[in-house]
């Protein structure tokens, strides 16, 4: 960004002490735009924007979708599910939270229909409870007590599933996770 500026010396006493401008009556630096910054700014925001919407390839309708999600048997209590949309170049993740071994997203939300890869993450410990942990084992001086869902890592690194997902259809999918392969 260009700046039109008026540049003033720093004030000084006989000491070659810096007084500053309050004591000097010194006006402040003066920047404001070039005339043209604001019409350029415009036209590369509006070319940006133009430029993203017409290279997202047409992806059809998005499908509700919702299942169950078990580890080793039992209801997965807290983690993500990842539903990869698209091929590489086009790649969009649809995410939902897995929360007492249940998910479910809305048509509004959810991954498009066709073919959708999927995969499992560890969902993220809220700041605030983080932070609580943290103080209370440091009062407590002992390990802070965080319960962590571990996901085992060869459902994360790359997408486990590959489901179908129609539109119009129930698109009900249920996992199970092992930790051992």
């Amino acid at each position: 960004m260009i700046h039109e500026t008026t540049f003033r010396p720093v004030p000084r006493d006989h000491a070659g002490k810096d007084v500053g401008p309050a004591a000097c009556g010194w006006q402040p630096i003066v920047c404001r735009p070039t005339p043209w910054f604001l019409p350029l700014t415009a036209v590369v925001v509006v070319a940006s924007v133009s430029a993203c919407g017409g290279s997202t390839p047409n992806r059809g309708p998005r499908v509700a979708v919702h299942g169950a999600v078990t580890l080793d048997g039992r209801p997965l209590q807290a983690a993500v599910i990842a539903f990869h949309c698209g091929d590489a170049e086009h790649e969009v993740i649809v995410t939902a939270e897995v929360e007492n071994g249940r998910y479910a997203i809305e048509a509004s939300d959810g991954p498009w229909a066709g073919q959708v890869r999927v995969a499992f993450h560890p969902k993220s410990i809220p700041e605030e409870q983080f932070d609580a942990a943290m103080e209370e084992a440091a009062r407590r001086r002992r390990p802070p007590k965080l319960t962590v869902m571990e996901i085992p890592p060869h459902y994360g690194s790359q997408p486990a599933w590959t489901i179908q997902l129609t539109e119009g259809d129930d698109n009900q999918f249920d996992f199970d996770l092992t930790t051992g392969r």
